[in-house]
Parts: C-alpha cells; sequence; structure tokens
C-alpha cells in the first residue's frame, strides 16, 4: 500500500523527522492505544489526523461533527502518563513507539489536557510490521477503491467477534437484501497484551468464506461489534451496545472508511436515521434472526431450523457433530482444529487465599492426582519456585507482588497455549490483578479461580514460618491479611476452607469440577 492510501508521511518528511525524533520524548503504546494508532495510520478513522482534545470529543459525541463542522464519529484521545505529561508543552512532539521500541509516529501536541490526554496532529513514520495473512491487509482508501471497481456501492460490513456462521452470513445479507455485496472485518485488535487470538480468527473467517465471491474479507485493528447468532438466542438481559459507545464508534468509521454503506451489529444495538449513525454515510442496522428452511434449503427470516450460540459452543466444548446446515464439513474441520473439546484444550486453576490457607498444599495434591492420571500435560507454578527463577529480584512491595502474580499468569497462559494444565498458587490478593490473569488465560482456554478461603485467625494460628508474628510486629510491611487487604473474590468458581476439608477432600473437589466441566475426561486414567 503506498503513503497516498494512508496518513503516513512522505519519504522526505519520515527521514527529516526520524532525524529529529532523537529529542523527542517517548511513550510506548498500550496495546489497545497500539491498535488505534495503526487505524489512524491507516486512514481508517478518517476525517481524524490526530487526537482529539476534550472540547472536540464533546462536540462528535453532541453532534456528530467536529466543532469546524466536519462530519466525524470517533473520539480518538491519547492518554499518558502524569510524569510525561509534565514534560510536554504546545510545540513539542512526543514520540509513540511500540512495544519492541519501534517509533511509528509522533504528536505535534497542541494541547495537554487537565484530564491527562495529549493532542495534536499525527506524524505518520511507520505502519506496525505484520507477516500473517498479508492479502488480506489492505489500507481503507484502497479496499474502498477495489469494491467499487467491482462494481459494489451498496456494501454490508460485519465485524464478527467469533467465528462466522453460513446463519450469520444469512442474516446480514437479509439485514440489507439490496446490497451489492458483503464485507467481513475480521478484528484483529487483542483482548491484552499477549493475545494472539485474531490468527484463529482469521483462518475461520477464511474458511467461512471459501468460494464466496459476493464476500471480502480484510483484517483491521478495530474492536469487534458482537454478533447475534442464527436464531437471535442473546440472554434477554446481556448489556446492549449503543452508538455512544467507543467501539461501536471506531467499527462504523472504519467501516464506512473500507467502502460500507451499512455495519451490522447484534439486534440489542440502537438503529439508525436515513443519515447514518454520527454523521457518517453508513448506517447501523441490527441483525435479523435467521432461520434455516429444510424445504428451501435456505436462510430465512423468522422461522426455520435454529442452531444459535449456545448450541453452537456446547456442541465445541463437548465434541458433539454438528448439523450440515448449519455448520458445513470444510468449516467444522478448522473449527476443531482451532477449537478442540474441552478435555483437549489447556486450563488454568489459579488457586488464591492467605499465607498460610492451605492453598499451596491442595495445589500440590491436585498436580499429584492429575499426573496420576497421565492423561493431561501438568505444570504446577510453586510460589517458591516461581519467586526463586522467574520473579528473582522482586520484593514483596505491593507493586512487586502484583507484578509477581502477572508473571505466574503469563507462564499459565502459555501452559494453557500449548494445551497443558497450569496449577498456580499464589497469595494474588487483588481482584484488579486476578481478572487481567483471569482475561489473559480465558483467550486460550480455561480459566478455573479456587477461593481456599481458610479464616485469617486459622492461618494465623499455623503460621509455621513466623511471618504474622513479624507483621504484627511491624517488622514485615505490607503483610496480606494484616497491613494489606486481602479483596475476597465475587468470581471464584469453587470456595474451598481448609480448616473443614483436609488437602485429599480439597484436591478431589476441584478435580470433581474439572471433570464436570468438561476440562477433564470422566474417569479417564482410572481402575
Amino acid at each position: 500500500m503506498s503513503h497516498m492510501d494512508t496518513l503516513l508521511a512522505n519519504p522526505d518528511e519520515v527521514r527529516r523527522a526520524r532525524e529529529s525524533s532523537l529529542s523527542w520524548p517517548s511513550h510506548e503504546l498500550a496495546f489497545d492505544q497500539a491498535a488505534d494508532l495503526e487505524l489512524l495510520l491507516l486512514g481508517a478513522l478518517r476525517p481524524l489526523d490526530g487526537y482529539l482534545t476534550d472540547a472536540q470529543a464533546r462536540s462528535v459525541l453532541a453532534v456528530g461533527a467536529l466543532p469546524d463542522g466536519r462530519p466525524c464519529a470517533a473520539t480518538l484521545q491519547l492518554a499518558v502518563p502524569e510524569t510525561l505529561r509534565a514534560q510536554l508543552a504546545p510545540g513539542a512532539v512526543l514520540g509513540l513507539r511500540d512495544a519492541e521500541g519501534v517509533l511509528l509516529a509522533g504528536v505535534e501536541v497542541s494541547e495537554v489536557t487537565a484530564s491527562g490526554h495529549v493532542c495534536g496532529r499525527v506524524i505518520g513514520l511507520a505502519l506496525p510490521a505484520h507477516a500473517d495473512f498479508r492479502t488480506l491487509r489492505s489500507a481503507p482508501a484502497e479496499l474502498k477503491a477495489a469494491l467499487r471497481a467491482r462494481g459494489w456501492h451498496r456494501v454490508t460490513a460485519i465485524v464478527p467477534s467469533g467465528p462466522l456462521l453460513p446463519g450469520d452470513l444469512a442474516a446480514a445479507r437479509l439485514a440489507r437484501p439490496d446490497a451489492d455485496g458483503l464485507l467481513v472485518i475480521t478484528s484483529t485488535r487483542p483482548a491484552h497484551p499477549h493475545d494472539d487470538g485474531h490468527f484463529a480468527r482469521a483462518r475461520l473467517h477464511r474458511a467461512a468464506l471459501a468460494g464466496r465471491a459476493d464476500v471480502v474479507q480484510v483484517l483491521l485493528p478495530v474492536p469487534a461489534v458482537p454478533d447475534s447468532a442464527p436464531g437471535a438466542d442473546a440472554p434477554a438481559d446481556a448489556p446492549a451496545a449503543t452508538p455512544a459507545d467507543a467501539a461501536l464508534r471506531l467499527a462504523a468509521t472504519a467501516a464506512e472508511a473500507c467502502g460500507a454503506t451499512a455495519l451490522v451489529v447484534n439486534s440489542g444495538t440502537t438503529s439508525t436515521a436515513e443519515t447514518g449513525p454520527f454523521g457518517l454515510g453508513i448506517d447501523v442496522v441490527p441483525v435479523p434472526a435467521v432461520g434455516f428452511a429444510t424445504g428451501s434449503r435456505q436462510w430465512v427470516e423468522g422461522a426455520g431450523l435454529r442452531f444459535g450460540r449456545a448450541e453452537f459452543a456446547r456442541a465445541l466444548d463437548s465434541g458433539a457433530q454438528m448439523p450440515q446446515w448449519a455448520v458445513p464439513s470444510e468449516l467444522a474441520g478448522q473449527l476443531r482444529r482451532d477449537y478442540p473439546p474441552r478435555h483437549l484444550r489447556g486450563a488454568t486453576v489459579l488457586f488464591t487465599g492467605l499465607s498460610g490457607s492451605g492453598k499451596s498444599t491442595v495445589a500440590g495434591v491436585l498436580t499429584a492426582l492429575l499426573k496420576e492420571r497421565g492423561d493431561r500435560h501438568v505444570t504446577f507454578l510453586d510460589g517458591d519456585v516461581v519467586r526463586t527463577h522467574l520473579s528473582k529480584g522482586l520484593g514483596f512491595s505491593r507493586a512487586d507482588r502484583d507484578t509477581n502474580v502477572r508473571r505466574i499468569g503469563f507462564v499459565a497462559a502459555q501452559v494453557t497455549s500449548a494445551g497443558g494444565i497450569a496449577i498456580c498458587a499464589p497469595i494474588a490478593p487483588y481482584n484488579a490483578t486476578r481478572r487481567d490473569v483471569r482475561q489473559m488465560v480465558a483467550a486460550t482456554g480455561g480459566f478455573v479461580l479456587v477461593h481456599v478461603a481458610t479464616s485469617l485467625e486459622v492461618c494465623e494460628a499455623r503460621d509455621r514460618k513466623g511471618l504474622y508474628a513479624k507483621a504484627r510486629q511491624g517488622l514485615i510491611p505490607e503483610f496480606t491479611g494484616i497491613s494489606d487487604p486481602y479483596e475476597i473474590p465475587a468470581d471464584a468458581e469453587l470456595t474451598l476452607d481448609t480448616n473443614e476439608l483436609s488437602p485429599e477432600q480439597a484436591a478431589y473437589r476441584v478435580l470433581s469440577y474439572l471433570e464436570r466441566e468438561g476440562w477433564l475426561m470422566q474417569d479417564a486414567g482410572r481402575a
């Protein structure tokens, strides 16, 4: 793609900017900020050429336009740490780097807002490098021209949040029957810094679209817009997206830049007027409920056979056969490779609890039982071993303990991604950190949080290492349960109390849960 299709500066401007960049302060982009910048540099967020001020963002939200009257949907802003904001003033240039330190762009700072946002025009220096699916990556302007060259002037876009089934394509077609074609935007936006789930999404979308001349696929780092199933079986109390959602605004803006005239979203999303949702030339259209008519062998709006997301998920988890009319055999084969049954997928069991609660002992017994079965590869991330190797050099401050848990979560996610079972037993006292680890692991397999809820009194009475006594004397600062809080998890799959259960009884409860939920084969390895 040429720099004319994107917001990249011309070669001479890039050379001059790189020569000047040695004196620029730099900001390492968070994973979602990197995705936003990539969209901006690709030209997917026009008319934006940089980051908005608070006043500009308010104008977009209020009237769907920038203060100068240009129609705009995206409310793109850049938050940076306070220590960095102190180095910036109007006229400065801030370098934007990816996680590997590669300089992607500079921001010509026009304002640093009280809310912590840096505003200004972006100088595009380089697009993020992608070695994968190169034939499916196009600048939006380039793609739009290609669609128009096909004679496609009415294009319906969808941004599937998961696998793409024939019923999804049929529903998108029925949402706008007069469309010339469909545009499937496969989201490459990560859910967390180590998420590479777009590989499976891209493979599955490509498999679903094989042989379809009426559909074009493109990869973009837009937020996935939740799509309803063929049969519209989403829970009635599911939160509905609205045009005010930043994710929907980004997706709609990018879809319009690619040449789409309509964006299909789940049925809970607010419909829009003829003029488009945010002053853009694109409508947001709720997807209709569809069914498969056995007589005509076609998908129709309303009545017919249904194979909703809940049934689809159950079939994937169990390995059950899926009906050919809902999931063709070619697509089913790719699904089995990317989403094997639960008992063949990886999983992490994270024990959390106070020091002395018995979590490490129970985790050790569970590890032994799983290894005795012999049907799964098991890795026990023991706290003391992790401290000796993975987290050597870290202390016991709140920040260091938080880093330790996140490191454990990262390794557990890698084990899970490879199809193994990771057993972890850190104290992990904070809800936010546990949620982050859950998100990190759940993108690759199962996650089971076990709260070992043994009381403080019992833990302190056990105190074999004398840690509680030292904490009571003030010799150990920020000690969980004494001078630092333990946040009781409200989202634990299991709660155990080793004052009432022996380590073996507690471990068998976890084992039974893993079998019941399908992460282990029932009776595997037993005589």
